[in-house]
């Protein structure tokens, strides 16, 4: 009878180690699972080239500079322009991984447009940066080819309290050879470099429902 009893200790004993074996097994595995994954940003910024085009640092929206020091090809030669990256960053620094360009383009006064196409488009959204206005919009196409965009400053009001609003108009052109088949996702960047004693902003947008209006 005291053989069994003992037996019967022992394997509820074993059973124990068992489980907590497999149990601090799963801690350490979850925890590396944990540190292995790098937390990917995914934002708008400036992209500096070389003479090689080859990106030799990126700035980001609150104004913070990165070097990046693995090949990362782009499309133009030194130069600085407006893309959407993916990277990561770390105690070494930034690991950058991709970048997409994004339409940016200083705006003109309306009078400077031989034309102002107003094709609709679907608002998303809009948020201000530092030197920046930004539109997520998404236009309906066939992927033939490939939309005009541009920014069209129409007037500067000044309110009673003496502060400034510049207002502008999004300017969009289909193709004619494209139609509207499947939705596609655009941003769009408008800097604000020549707009700095302003205090607001007002983008007029013309969409599927009528002209929207956005201040920011």
């Amino acid at each position: 009878m005291n053989n069994h009893r003992q037996r019967h200790t022992a394997h509820i004993f074993t059973t124990i180690l068992a489980t907590l074996f497999v149990s601090m097994v799963c801690l350490v595995s979850c925890d590396d699972d944990e540190h292995s994954q790098p937390s990917y940003i995914k934002s708008l910024v400036e992209v500096n080239t070389d003479a090689s085009s080859n990106v030799k640092s990126i700035r980001t929206d609150d104004g913070t500079t990165y070097s990046v020091h693995q090949a990362i090809s782009a499309d133009k030669a030194d130069t600085t322009y407006r893309c959407l990256a993916t990277y990561t960053l770390g105690t070494s620094g930034i690991t950058l991984y991709s970048i997409s360009p994004v339409f940016s383009a200083h705006p003109k006064p309306t009078s400077k447009y031989q034309s102002t196409p107003l094709d609709p488009v679907k608002f998303v959204s809009a948020w201000r940066s530092d030197r920046y206005v930004n539109l997520r919009i998404d236009i309906l196409t066939t992927g033939v080819d490939n939309h005009a965009y541009g920014f069209a400053h129409d007037s500067t009001t000044i309110a009673a309290d003496g502060k400034q609003t510049a207002c502008f108009t999004l300017l969009h052109q289909r193709p004619k050879t494209d139609a509207e088949s499947y939705t596609e996702n655009v941003l769009l960047s408008m800097p604000l470099s020549h707009y700095s004693e302003c205090d607001s902003f007002a983008i007029n947008i013309m969409t599927y429902e009528g002209e929207k209006r956005i201040i920011l």
